[in-house]
């Protein structure tokens, strides 16, 4: 995730201008399956940094990537 990319705008009524986008996600990455039982994943740091990524962010969802349900819970870090 990046916290703020800022992107020149060019064409349309916003042209010219540079809008910032805030907690940008760059790439999902499933580290398991919940059964509901306690438990833990971890991802080795070197999987998830790279320029322009300095925050992470963690969720748990119902049901599966075809027919997702609803959130369960969230997370976020920052990596610096």
């Amino acid at each position: 995730m990046s916290k703020a990319v800022p992107i020149a705008i060019t064409r349309g009524e916003n042209r010219g201008r540079e809008v910032t986008y805030h907690n940008v996600v760059r790439t999902l990455l499933k580290v398991g399956d919940w059964t509901g039982a306690a438990g833990s994943w971890s991802v080795p740091l070197e999987n998830i940094a790279r320029d322009g990524i300095d925050a992470a962010a963690v969720y748990v969802q119902d049901g599966s990537r075809d027919r997702p349900g609803p959130m369960l819970g969230a997370a976020f870090t920052s990596l610096h």
